[in-house]
C-alpha cells in the first residue's frame, strides 16, 4: 500500500505493520504528522520530542525540525494505517485517549492556579520528586494541595515577592522563620497523609503547613497547629480565614474546615 505525504511529497511503499510504528513509541501511529525529512511519528510522541526534550532536529535522521510541523495531520498515513489494520489502530487511539485523560487530571491544578509563580514553584518539586520512586504515591497529592493553598497567603504583603524564591523567608516583627517550599513538600511526602487522619503541627508559625496537612487529611480529618507565641497564633489565624475565604465558601469548608490554630 503506498501513500503520499503532503509536506515531503515522498512516495512511501507500506507493506508491513513495522511499517506503520512510531520509531518513538514502537506502535501504530496516532494521528501521524510528517517532517520535511520524510519521516513519520505519532504527533504525541514528536510533541514531546520536541518541546519537552527541547529539541529541534529529526529524531530519525537530526535534519532540521521546527514546531509546527506538529499542526499538519498525514492524513494520507492516517488514512493508511487505519485501512491495513484497523484492529491495533483503534488500540492505540483507546490507548492515547486513556493517557491523555491522565495528562489533563494531572495537569488540571496547575491549569487552575492563576499565581504563576506558585504554580513554577510546584511543577520543580513535582519534577524533584518523580526521580524518587519511595514518594511517587503521595507527590501528586501535595503538589495539589501546595497549588491550591498559595504560599504567598501566608506571608506579608512586604515579603510575598520573595515567597517562591526556594529558601526560608525570615519574618523579623514576628520572630521566625517560614520554612523553604522543598522543606514543606518533602516533609508531606514522608508522612504521606491520606484522608481521615489527624495532623498535629507544633510550632505552627504561620500555618501554612497546618493548612496543606488539613488539605490532605479531608475529608473526614483534622489538623491541629499549636505555638506558645501569641503573635505568631493571631497572625496564623488571620492567614487561615484569608485562605477560606479565598478558596470561597464551597472549597474552604470542605479542605481547612477542620483546622484550627491555638
Amino acid at each position: 500500500m503506498d501513500d503520499i505525504s503532503p509536506r515531503s511529497g515522498m512516495v512511501r511503499k507500506r507493506t508491513s505493520i513495522e511499517d506503520f510504528e512510531c520509531p518513538i513509541c514502537g506502535q501504530v501511529f496516532c494521528t501521524p504528522v510528517t517532517t520535511p525529512c520524510g519521516h513519520t511519528f505519532c504527533k504525541p510522541c514528536l510533541s514531546v520530542w520536541v518541546f519537552e526534550m527541547d529539541s529541534s532536529t529529526c529524531p530519525s535522521c537530526r535534519g532540521a525540525l521546527d514546531s509546527a510541523v506538529l499542526s499538519n495531520i498525514d492524513k494520507a498515513a492516517d488514512d493508511s494505517v487505519r485501512a491495513a489494520f484497523p484492529e491495533e489502530w483503534k488500540a492505540r487511539m483507546t490507548l492515547a485517549c486513556e493517557e491523555a485523560n491522565k495528562v489533563w487530571a494531572e495537569q488540571l491544578p496547575f491549569l487552575l492556579c492563576d499565581d504563576f509563580e506558585c504554580s513554577k514553584m510546584a511543577r520543580g518539586l513535582e519534577s524533584i520528586n518523580q526521580q524518587n520512586q519511595s514518594l511517587a504515591r503521595s507527590c501528586p497529592r501535595v503538589v495539589c494541595s501546595m497549588l491550591t493553598i498559595p504560599r504567598k497567603w501566608f506571608l506579608p504583603p512586604s515579603v510575598r515577592p520573595r515567597a517562591y524564591q526556594g529558601a526560608p523567608v525570615r519574618l523579623e516583627t514576628l520572630r521566625f522563620n517560614v520554612s523553604a517550599p522543598e522543606v514543606y513538600g518533602h516533609a508531606l511526602e514522608l508522612l504521606d497523609l491520606q484522608p481521615g487522619l489527624s495532623f498535629l503541627d507544633i510550632g505552627s508559625g504561620c500555618g501554612l503547613l497546618t493548612c496543606l496537612a488539613a488539605a490532605l487529611v479531608s475529608p473526614g480529618g483534622r489538623a491541629l497547629g499549636v505555638d506558645i507565641r501569641e503573635t505568631a497564633v493571631t497572625f496564623a489565624r488571620s492567614n487561615l480565614e484569608r485562605a477560606r475565604a479565598l478558596l470561597g465558601e464551597r472549597i474552604g469548608s470542605s479542605l481547612l474546615g477542620a483546622t484550627a490554630l491555638e
